[in-house]
């Protein structure tokens, strides 16, 4: 492995920060380094067959300068309580391969830890989907940085918060995946990383990162690369957003000024266990009282009965349609979206119980809001798939709720986004989290490993 100059680290890492790169002569308002050390740090990234340039005969000073594969690669995983997918990424965050690597058909609170199993393995096949899609092979070695999103606030050790009756409470998931890779490597003969860095977040905070991304990119499109980089990032930093998981269970995380704000474990905006306001009951009167009803068991997260997850997520939708139907009632939170969608008379009760559902979270988000103070208010998850069924009385009961004038934007993930988003999220978390600095330090254990 190259040892870099520390000028050459420096620009390595001013450039991972863009998707595209950055022009040659906007390297010195990125870094702060003057012309002539910006000309001998890309001469020493090239000596080491790091850079990608794209040169033009017409104006070369105006050519895009990219991270080569030789910088190494990230991986992304989403973990969600009923999926695990994977992506391979280069360090600017395009993909390897177009499709993700999928396990279905989990159950992260029934398989606790074992579900790492699955993390493993589907990282394992994204490097082979990565080596057919590129036609040369990659190897986990080459894996510089791993983002894990998952179902649970983690504290800044990497360790998952504390939760009621959760096998994952307390677990220190990134020293897990690191040593679950590491011992994969010891069986095939590989080795990892000198410098891998594992990071993981709940699975609300990397789909607000990939939110955040959309609004950056758009604004830096929009005025036309008219305006610094400084100057869009600041413009765009100052709005607070809010993004809100609505799916078998319901989580949010809020960014202000371009950083996640995660709390002293982990545990800021949680949403899905606010209470939710009985005086607002009102909003409900038209519903049949056995739809409206709070549920007969307590959350098995935080033990109330009347917390938003628990009278108001997908499972929670589930489980109310269970009894109140003598039969036919859906099987799958998809199942359940995709005949509201197709044909909301013939599935009433399904219907109106997502409406309560999104009442319920259009006023709890109101609540939140009344601290928070959002710009944009981003709504994902499966229940998003329903569209304006699940965005029409959310909108009316949060303005319904709020307090002086209060406004934002509220928005759903587009249906072509949903699966992804916080995959896309996770190689956002990836490509913040990659620090080449670390190569002027000697290989020591990674930082994951000594925390936990």
């Amino acid at each position: 492995m190259p040892v870099l100059s520390e000028r050459a680290l420096l620009v390595a890492n001013a450039l991972v920060s863009s998707p595209a790169g950055f022009r040659r002569m906007e390297l010195r308002a990125a870094t702060g380094l003057s012309g002539p050390t910006i000309q001998r740090a890309l001469a020493d990234l090239r000596a080491a067959g790091w850079l990608e340039e794209k040169a033009s005969e017409q104006s070369p000073v105006g050519a895009h300068v990219r991270l080569g594969r030789e910088a190494g690669v990230i991986a992304a995983v989403d973990v969600g309580r009923r999926h695990v997918r994977s992506q391979l990424a280069d360090v600017h965050g395009r993909p390897l391969h177009d499709e993700p690597v999928e396990a279905g058909a989990i159950d992260v609170d029934e398989e606790g830890m074992a579900v790492l199993a699955t993390v493993r393995q589907t990282l394992l096949t994204a490097l082979q989907r990565a080596s057919e899609a590129q036609g040369e092979p990659y190897t986990l070695s080459e894996i510089r940085c791993v983002a894990v999103g998952v179902p649970a606030p983690v504290q800044s050790t990497g360790s998952i918060a504390d939760l009621s009756l959760s096998e994952w409470s307390g677990k220190p998931v990134r020293h897990l995946i690191h040593r679950a890779l590491a011992a994969h490597a010891e069986t095939t003969g590989e080795t990892l990383h000198p410098h891998l860095e594992i990071v993981v977040a709940k699975d609300a905070e990397v789909g607000a990162l990939a939110t955040w991304r959309e609004y950056h990119d758009q604004t830096s499109s929009n005025d036309g690369g008219s305006r610094g980089t400084k100057d869009r990032d600041t413009s765009e930093r100052a709005s607070g957003l809010l993004f809100v998981k609505a799916s078998h269970g319901i989580d949010a995380a809020f960014i202000h000024r371009g950083e996640l704000v995660s709390g002293h474990r982990g545990m800021a905006a949680q949403l899905g266990h606010m209470w939710v306001p009985a005086q607002f009951d009102e909003f409900l009167e038209d519903f049949p009282v056995r739809l409206r009803e709070a549920p007969p068991t307590k959350c098995l997260r935080c033990g109330r009965r009347a917390c938003l997850e628990n009278m108001a997520s997908g499972a929670a939708q589930l489980r109310l349609l269970e009894r109140v139907r003598e039969s036919g009632a859906p099987q799958t939170l998809r199942e359940m979206v995709a005949q509201i969608n197709d044909d909301p008379a013939a599935h009433a009760l399904s219907r109106q119980a997502l409406i309560i559902a999104s009442i319920r979270l259009g006023v709890v988000i109101a609540e939140a809001s009344r601290v928070l103070d959002p710009s944009h208010i981003k709504v994902g998850g499966i229940l998003a798939s329903a569209g304006d069924t699940l965005m029409a009385p959310l909108r009316t009961a949060f303005a319904r709720s709020t307090i002086g004038g209060q406004q934002a934007e509220i928005t759903a993930v587009g249906s072509h986004r949903i699966d992804r988003v916080e995959l896309d999220g996770a190689i956002e978390l990836a490509r913040r989290t990659l620090d080449f600095a670390r190569d002027r330090v000697g290989v020591t254990a990674p930082a994951h490993a000594r925390d936990d």
